[in-house]
Parts: structure tokens; C-alpha cells; sequence
């Protein structure tokens, strides 16, 4: 039985026939953006007998496989006498230098689509057409070229089998993978209590396809619980890929154990970890191309070698991995990560490579992603990540500053865009009804998008050709005016376009997306099935909503496996931290935190609204230590990864002395960070958690309330409410945990709050006063 495989034209080209560098000067987002931009234009100007992004589809018999080349022909031109294969092709360079170049890679696209135009409507020969069109000046140029039917056979099949000589490896490795899944057993010799359902539950996901939500308990292995089933499904040889996607990198690091502990139980299985680019570039600072970075200089020469002895000789990626390698081929680690991803099983990364549309992996979804499994972990962060990912705003000042910028510059058609971009933000103005509060607008003016579109497509001409000038601050500006440029082709009724003053003459201009819903849904469709999951997804409908889901959508609520005699509760209803109260507050708060570790030496987090509420009670905390002699230590706005490391390591096991770590809530230590046993015995959360109040925020609670659902529990209590959660979630984390949580706020008592509680917080106890949490912690730890 022959092997199968499917492959996009770009995806067996690019492979094989692209040589030369990286160079995001010429290949960057913007000029696709504008290269999609012009073939649509282009295609639009041609007569009758033009065929647009005409789908061919064949399937090649060729050794041992049967492979499928498919993909979308820019232009067929049909007459009477010929057919004529049109591929369009658009730069910022001289035509002349940019055919010269790439003119094997571009005409190999062409004639595998025109081999397979040939045998479908069975003709001898077929005419080639190569249409150039520059970015910045429109003109155009034709290189013309005529292909027997049989010459055109000899080529394609020459590349197959060059394509089949590599793909062999990958082959034999997938043979080898499913059959290590064949009877693959759990590496533990027993579930947790509720890991074993979430296992099931995932493992059905990956047979009928379609999206899960669960909510699975902190602390009962929510990673092996999904990864363990995910990789078994290989097995069944329907799903080929799985894309483990998370928000933090502490997250990607949890995946990557499981994976070597799935591995080490005899799962040979190809998992890669993607780290972002800013922290594995070998020449931070430098720009992605020859001129300036060695790494990206003959790229394409090298990297099938680069990829064949990887696969060869190593099967697990992870940064290390990838910068070793990466060193050794001296090629860029960045790029080469993504294109290894290509051929491995299980690859470890941000959200951003699944939702956002600047940064998807667009090499994946060419050919559709029947078989990819997706697992989404923490995806109660998912909402604002892809809010975010579709919002974006331009700023006057930094217009002008970059106008100022360049001032030495010789280059007319930048200067022209600025001067006019300043001109078309400054008219704005006139809309502003109130110079206190933002302005809604219904649309971008005419002139503004035209004289951003000129901006884009001069700027890569200076990214080009006056590389002195196209320094951070320039790139900074060309991206950002790149990426809101693409999030205007998504706006609809569920966006808001504002504008408002800052200070005495800035002007922002933000469009701010108010229901990711359906942004996370089309992104979901990418992929064949997927298991959304986390610690807190309740309330469940809420997330369900905003995470693409419908009421029929499958959902996984697990009770919480620990004993509940393992933690207590407390609510103190006489803290008021509303903004107004708030001045009272701080003596009291202070008093509830001594009461609370005044039983026990011990690790404990207080987390706070803000970083200026933690301060303002630190002085009360720091009068205390004089007598009570204990360790403080407070989170910093500016902390770095390696310092916010450095915050959790002094937590260390069996104490000698308390130590008290203040930290703002919803922020890094607040969850996805695991201090277990003794290395924390006790939390406070001051509040609700509420984000704080915003036209923005409130634009959502209005989008919501015209729907008539509550858009103040959809834009402030939800949100807030699982970031208590979360912290909560901090303190036990496995059956060996002891502590007690005491959560300060008069709100907690209200119906709208105590409804939201989990199921497992039903015993909660209201104290009312730091006497009463004496007590009960003197009880609680005398009995643990």
C-alpha cells in the first residue's frame, strides 16, 4: 500500500528551489500585506478570459507515495489558442535584481501549476507567465516562458523525488512514533483523582473532533492529563500534529517536563519548544538580513542540511537544543525553530502562533489542519490575549518625532507620508466633543488610510536602500502602523474606534476590539479538535461564550481532589477597598496579615488591586516587622524574568523565619507559579480583583448590556473574580498542602460575588476581626 502525503505548491517550492538569505527588508509583513494588496488589484484589471486564484489539485504517483500537490494558481488566461499560467509576484527592489534572484523559485511555482493545469484539461504545452510589480513605483514588468506538457512532468517529478529523499526520514520516524503509541500506557502508576475523566475526555476530542472546555482543578496534572491522551491518539493515525498553546512561558516549561517524562515511558515522540524571538536571537539589535546579521546571510543554502541532521540525530527540541544546532549550521535559531516545527509532533508555543494574525503560522493551514490537535492551557487568559492581539492604536507624537527623526534623510515619499499623516491625525481633533474623555468615530477617513498605506510602502524602501536610518525607533513605527493597518481589515460592529487626547497635544487613535468571540472561533477552525482548559474557567458559560464556544458546545467541570480540611476560608466583610474607602483601609489590612501569620512561621503572599495600594500598606507592614521580626519583600513594577525567579526561590521549604510577599494581583506571581508543600502556607487578596475602571472597560459593559446580557459581569466582575481564583489556587497545589486563605473585601459577601464562588469554597467563614483570625489559625495549625 503506497504512503500518503499532501503538500502545498509553496510548501515542495519553497523547500527546495528558495536559496539566498533572510532579508526582512524585501520579505516582511507589511510587503505581503501589500503584495495580497496588489495581486487582488492586479487580478481585478483583467478581461473575461482571466481565471483568479484558480484551484488545482492532483495527486502524483511517484516511488512508493502517492503525494498530493495542491494550491491556488494566481492567474489562468484562457484563449482559443493557449492557456497561460499568470504568477504575480510583488517587491520594493529593482524588478530586475528581484527576478534575477528568486527566478527558479517563482518559476517553479508556475510550472507545478502548470503540469497540473496541463494534465487537467489535457493539452501539450503551456505558457508561463512571470508578472513583476514593483510596491513603491507600479511598474510592471512580464518574463514569458512555453513548457511541453513532457517538460513539464521531468521537472515536477525531479522535485518530488528530491522532496521524497528528505520526507524519507520524516516518514520513518512517524512509522516509529505511532507504533510507540500502540498499547502506550500512563507513565504513572495511577491517576489523580480527576485526571483520568480529563484524560478520557481529551482522547474522545482527538476521535470526533470539535472544542472542549474544561476546568480541571489546580493541582491534578492538567498538562499529562491532556499531553498523555493527545500523543496516544497517534496511534489511530488521525492526528499528526498537536500544538500545546500557552500564555506563560512557565507553561510552555510544564509541557516541555511532560513531554520527557512521555518520552522517557517509551513515547518517541518529537516534541519542540518555540521561544520568542526577542529572547534566542543570536545579534539582538541587528536587523534580519545579510548586511547586518551573519545568521540570516545564505539562510535558504543551508537550512535542508541543517534540518535533515537535526531530525537524524536529535528528537528533542527545546531552546537549548535549538541554539546548538543553530550555532553549529551558523543560521538564524529563530527561523530555523519555526521551520523544524514543521516536521516535528508536538510543538510547544504562545498563543500568538494560533490567534494572532500577524503572527499565525501560516506554513501550518495552507493545506488545512484536518489533522492538528490543538490544547490551549491557562485559557482563562485567552480573552484579553486575543482582545488584545486584534486591537491597535496610532499615536500623533510618535509621527512627529519620527518626522524629526529624518530630517536628514533625502527621500520625498516618507517625508510626504509624514507630513501628511501629521496633518490627517491633527484633523481628527475637530471630532473630539469632550477634551476629557474619549470621542467614538464610525470610520477612518479616506485620506488617512491612503497616506497610510504610502507610509508602509515607503518605509520598506528605506528598510531597504538607507539602512542607516531604519533604526529601532523606525522599525517600531513601520510595524505598528503594519499591524493596524491589518486589524482594520477586521473591523465590524464588534469594534470600537475612538480617539482622545493625551496631554497637551498627542492624539491617539485606537481601534479596540469588544468580543474576541468570533475572532477565537475562526481561529478554532484551523485546526480539527481541540481541548480548551484551565484552573478556572467559571463561570463556565461566560467562558464558553467568549471562547468561541455555543450552550451545545462539550464541557468538563472536575470537583477539586484535595480534602478540604487541607485549607480554610476566610472572608473579613469589615475591609472596605472600594477607591473611595480605600484611605481606611490600610491599618486594618496590615492587622488581618499579622493575625494571619502571627500562628505559624511560614511562606505567605498578600496580593493586592495595584501596585500603589501595595505600597500604600507596606509602611504598616514594615512598622510591624520592628516587633514581629519577619522577612518582607515586595513585587516591583519594572521586575525582570531572572528577578521575578529570584522572588520565588526565597520561598524555600521548612522556614526558620516568616516571610511575607506582597504582589499585585492578576500579575506574575498570581498564578501559573507552583510553591508547594510548605513553601507557601498562607495567601490575602485585598478586593475583588475588578480591572480598573476604563472607557474601555465600560465600552465592553455597553456592548454587553445591548445584547441584554450583564456587561458589568461580563467586562469587570468575571474577569476580576477569576483573578482571585487564580491566587487563591497558589496555596494548594497537592494533597500535601496545607493553608489557610483569607480573602478581604465587604463585596465578598454580596450575591453578585458569592454566586461566583467554586463549588469547593461553599465552607468559606466570616470573620470580623483580626481576633477571629487568631483563632481559627491557631485551631487550624494545631490540628495540622
Amino acid at each position: 500500500m503506497n504512503k500518503e502525503l499532501t503538500l502545498s505548491v509553496h510548501q515542495l517550492v519553497d523547500f527546495l528551489l528558495r536559496s539566498g538569505s533572510i532579508d526582512t527588508r524585501v520579505f516582511n509583513k507589511a510587503s505581503m500585506s501589500e503584495g495580497v494588496r496588489l495581486h487582488a488589484f492586479y487580478q481585478s484589471r483583467q478581461g473575461n478570459e482571466y481565471l483568479s486564484e484558480y484551484f488545482l489539485r492532483e495527486t502524483f504517483f511517484v516511488d512508493e507515495y502517492n503525494l498530493t500537490l495542491e494550491g491556488r494558481a494566481d492567474g489562468i488566461i484562457v484563449t482559443d489558442n493557449e492557456y497561460i499560467i499568470d504568477e504575480i509576484k510583488s517587491t520594493v527592489i529593482d524588478i530586475d535584481e528581484f527576478h534575477r534572484e528568486n527566478e527558479n523559485w517563482h518559476l517553479g511555482q508556475a510550472q507545478c501549476y502548470a503540469l497540473m493545469l496541463a494534465h487537467e484539461r489535457k493539452i501539450d504545452q503551456v505558457k508561463i507567465r512571470l508578472t513583476y510589480i514593483h510596491q513603491t513605483t507600479n511598474e510592471q514588468k512580464i518574463k514569458e516562458y512555453i513548457f511541453s506538457t513532457h517538460d513539464l512532468e521531468d521537472f515536477v517529478t525531479t522535485l518530488i523525488r528530491r522532496y521524497l529523499n528528505f520526507y524519507n526520514t520524516v516518514y520513518r520516524h512517524e512509522i516509529n512514533r505511532n507504533a510507540s503509541m500502540q498499547n502506550f500506557h500512563f507513565p504513572f502508576s495511577s491517576f489523580r483523582k480527576g485526571q483520568k475523566k480529563l484524560a478520557q475526555y481529551t482522547y474522545a476530542m482527538t476521535a470526533q473532533g470539535g472544542v472542549l472546555y474544561a476546568e480541571a482543578p489546580t493541582g491534578i496534572g492538567k498538562t499529562m492529563s491532556t499531553l498523555y491522551p493527545a500523543i496516544s491518539a497517534f496511534a489511530r493515525e488521525k492526528i499528526n500534529k498537536i500544538f500545546y498553546l500557552t500564555a506563560k512561558t512557565s507553561g510552555q516549561d510544564s509541557a516541555h517536563g511532560a513531554m520527557e517524562i512521555l518520552k522517557k515511558s517509551g513515547a518517541d515522540v518529537f516534541p519542540i519548544v518555540i521561544t520568542a524571538k526577542d529572547r534566542i536571537c543570536f545579534n539582538p539589535g541587528k536587523g534580519c538580513n545579510p548586511d547586518e546579521c551573519p545568521y540570516a546571510r545564505n539562510y535558504y543554502n543551508k537550512i535542508q542540511d541543517a534540518l535533515l541532521k537535526a531530525l537524524l540525530y536529535e528528537n528533542d527540541f527545546s531552546k537549548e537544543t535549538i541554539i546548538k544546532l543553530a550555532l553549529e549550521n551558523e543560521i538564524c535559531p529563530f527561523e530555523f525553530q519555526l521551520d523544524l516545527s514543521l516536521f516535528c509532533d508536538v510543538i510547544i508555543c504562545d498563543y500568538n502562533y494560533l490567534f494572532d494574525p500577524l503572527v499565525y503560522l501560516r506554513r501550518y493551514f495552507e493545506t488545512g489542519g484536518s489533522s492538528y490537535f490543538a490544547l490551549i492551557d491557562e485559557a482563562h487568559n485567552l480573552i484579553e490575549r486575543v482582545r488584545d492581539m486584534y486591537s491597535s492604536e496610532l499615536n500623533l507624537e510618535q509621527f512627529i518625532s519620527m518626522q524629526k527623526h529624518l530630517r536628514k534623510l533625502v527621500h520625498p515619499h516618507i517625508k510626504t507620508a509624514l507630513r501628511r499623516l501629521i496633518k490627517n491625525l491633527r484633523e481628527l481633533n475637530s471630532l473630539i466633543a469632550d477634551k476629557d474623555s474619549p470621542t467614538i468615530i464610525d470610520t477612518i477617513p479616506s485620506p488617512l488610510l491612503n497616506n497610510l498605506n504610502l507610509f508602509l510602502l515607503a518605509g520598506q524602501d528605506v528598510m531597504k536602500n538607507h539602512v542607516q536610518f531604519a533604526d529601532e525607533p523606525f522599525k517600531e513605527l513601520f510595524f505598528n502602523v503594519n499591524r493596524f493597518m491589518k486589524i482594520w481589515d477586521y473591523y465590524s460592529s464588534e469594534f470600537r474606534l475612538f480617539i482622545y487626547r493625551q496631554g497637551k497635544s498627542n492624539l491617539i487613535l485606537k481601534n479596540y476590539n469588544l468580543n474576541p468571540s468570533n475572532l477565537i472561533r475562526n481561529c478554532l477552525g484551523n485546526v480539527f479538535g481541540s481541548v480548551i482548559f484551565s484552573a478556572t474557567l467559571s463561570p463556565i458559560d461566560y467562558y464558553v461564550n467568549l471562547l468561541g464556544g455555543s450552550k451545545d458546545s462539550p464541557r468538563l467541570i472536575l470537583p477539586n481532589p484535595f480534602p478540604r480540611k487541607n485549607r480554610r476560608l476566610l472572608i473579613a466583610p469589615d475591609v472596605r477597598t472600594t477607591y473611595r474607602k480605600r484611605d481606611t483601609s490600610y491599618g486594618l489590612i496590615a492587622d488581618y496579615i499579622q493575625a494571619l501569620y502571627s500562628k505559624q512561621i511560614g511562606n505567605y503572599i498578600c496580593f493586592f488591586p495595584s501596585y500603589e495600594y501595595l505600597n500604600n500598606v507596606k509602611p504598616f507592614l514594615e512598622d510591624l516587622k520592628e516587633k514581629d521580626d519577619f522577612i518582607l519583600m515586595a513585587q516591583d513594577k519594572e521586575m525582570s524574568r531572572d528577578e521575578q525567579e529570584v522572588f520565588l526561590s526565597k520561598f524555600v521549604p521548612k522556614p526558620q523565619k516568616t516571610r511575607i510577599g506582597l504582589a499585585v494581583l492578576g500579575g506574575a506571581f498570581s498564578e501559573g507559579i507552583d510553591l508547594v508543600d510548605d513553601r507557601l502556607i498562607g495567601v490575602v487578596i485585598v478586593g475583588v480583583g475588578l480591572p480598573q475602571i476604563s472607557f474601555e472597560r465600560d465600552l465592553i459593559r455597553k456592548f454587553y448590556d445591548e445584547k441584554e446580557i450583564s456587561g458589568f459581569e461580563y467586562s469587570y466582575v468575571n474577569p476580576g473574580m477569576n483573578r482571585v481564583m487564580q491566587a487563591v489556587g497558589r496555596l494548594i497545589r497537592s494533597e500535601n498542602d496545607r493553608g489557610i486563605a483569607l480573602l478581604l473585601d465587604e463585596r465578598y459577601l454580596q450575591d453578585r460575588y458569592r454566586h461566583l464562588f467554586k463549588t469547593e469554597w461553599d465552607d468559606y467563614e466570616v470573620v470580623t476581626s483580626p481576633e477571629d483570625v487568631k483563632n481559627i489559625c491557631a485551631d487550624f495549625w494545631k490540628i495540622n
